[in-house]
């Protein structure tokens, strides 16, 4: 009885997504209404999977979708011997349902796509919860993260702009001390705060600099002074350990030379450390990982257990390079795009502020040609920055350089300008010792 109801199911899925290819070759125009719907994620066949991709990717290319255009194409790639020759594929693209139903054939893919995430995630938590050594919490937010957004791919986002007029003019009328008003997080720097507004919910924010500059050691700060304003933060390290920022950490707060954490602090000062105010701080308020290599689910799913646990209000990756890019057989440029791309919908769902550090380019190296930094010197990708509320470059002359320019290259909604830091190494400290000016870049 089983295997007949599962043997069932497959004919379903099967036929569906023949349907949805069969109607995209036969009626183009159709594409972008199912498309919406049913993406190629949801197939289960994978070569069906790559024939709606290549419908997809035609149709926004705006080449001709003719035919003739799409068999060479698919040949091309290989997909025609894939389905299993030019007479499997005619007898899908020719099945020729009606085009009426494109929409119920999308959502039935979709939907049955769905049946099969939540399947498999029911599959994973009963294997996981038979481990006696089992978190529930951690095992529940696991079937959480599997299946989320399940249950929405018939929604397409829309809303009445009435609606939403509605709630500007609420959010308006609220006092200023209303908890319901939405206040942005400060950096800790009044100059920084004065030009980007402090760091807004859903927003990304980009750190740019060359290896040495201080990236890590700003993010630190900022994540002290997010602490400190009762906001909880977690850094995403991939490139340094835990005890190495720890030290940064204690070293900027407690002024203490980084190069005596090689050395002995005295009994005195591990005592002050530990009973001062600020330390129990950050052990409440601060979240470390350092786990290299991290991939960009991986990174999504600790967010939403940091915040369902004690809350969540700024994530901090060090750095882009180093996250496990989505697919490593396209470019470098297209890795890092997709990436900034996937932490910006990662602030606006969870609703939190995401600053990310960057690399530099070679060629803005001092030594090089001397180039002030700007928009073109992003390692790697100069598009990263197109997903980013607010692009910044740490920029100092030479790592003996005592002054450190904060360049803030791209601020959607707000002016450019310049922060000017002293920057004190041994302490790991950016101190801000003027008001920020708008400057041009060229």
């Amino acid at each position: 009885m089983s295997s007949n109801r599962e043997s069932d199911i497959c004919h379903l899925r099967s036929e569906a997504e023949e349907n949805v290819i069969s109607i995209g070759f036969l009626a183009p125009h159709m594409i972008d209404r199912m498309a919406a719907i049913v993406s190629p994620r949801d197939f289960l066949d994978p070569c069906l999977a790559k024939l709606w991709q290549l419908m997809i990717d035609l149709r926004e290319s705006g080449e001709d979708h003719g035919s003739r255009r799409f068999l060479t194409e698919a040949n091309k790639r290989g997909l025609v011997r894939q389905v299993g020759g030019a007479g499997a594929l005619a007898d899908i693209l020719e099945r020729v349902p009606n085009h009426a139903h494109s929409e119920y054939y999308s959502r039935e893919v979709a939907r049955l796509a769905e049946l099969r995430a939540i399947e498999n995630a029911t599959y994973e938590l009963s294997a996981e919860i038979k481990n006696p050594a089992c978190d529930p919490q951690k095992a529940l937010h696991g079937f959480h993260a599997r299946t989320d957004g399940i249950g929405n791919s018939k929604d397409a986002g829309f809303v009445r702009i009435g609606d939403v007029i509605e709630s500007v003019l609420h959010k308006a009328q609220l006092p200023i001390d209303t908890l319901e008003r939405e206040v942005a997080i400060s950096t800790g720097y009044l100059s920084l705060d004065s030009l980007i507004f402090g760091l807004g919910s859903g927003k990304l924010y980009l750190i740019g600099g060359r290896s040495g500059m201080g990236k890590s050691a700003l993010a630190c700060n900022i994540a002290v002074n997010v602490a400190a304003s009762g906001k909880q933060c977690w850094i995403c390290s991939l490139e340094m350990e835990s005890i190495e920022l720890v030290e940064r950490i204690l070293s900027s707060a407690y002024q203490i030379d980084t190069r005596r954490w090689r050395e002995q602090i005295s009994s005195e000062e591990i005592a002050a450390i530990r009973s001062c105010r600020l330390t129990e701080m950050f052990q409440n308020r601060v979240w470390l990982t350092d786990k290299p290599g991290e991939s960009f689910s991986s990174i999504r799913s600790k967010a939403k257990l940091r915040k369902s646990l004690e809350g969540l209000d700024v994530l901090i990756i060090d750095n882009l390079q180093l996250v496990r890019p989505f697919d490593t057989r396209i470019a470098k440029h297209q890795q890092l795009k997709q990436l900034t791309e996937s932490f910006k919908s990662l602030a606006k769902e969870l609703g939190i502020a995401v600053v990310v550090l960057c690399q530099l380019s070679v060629d803005s190296e001092p030594g090089k040609n001397q180039r002030r930094p700007d928009n073109t010197s992003w390692a790697d990708s100069k598009r990263i920055i197109d997903d980013a509320d607010v692009a910044m470059i740490l920029h100092r002359e030479s790592r003996e350089c005592t002054k450190a320019e904060l360049l803030i290259t791209k601020h959607r909604g707000g002016p450019e300008g310049t922060i000017v830091f002293d920057w004190n190494g041994p302490y790991q400290t950016f101190t801000e010792c003027e008001p920020w000016t708008q400057v041009p870049y060229t």
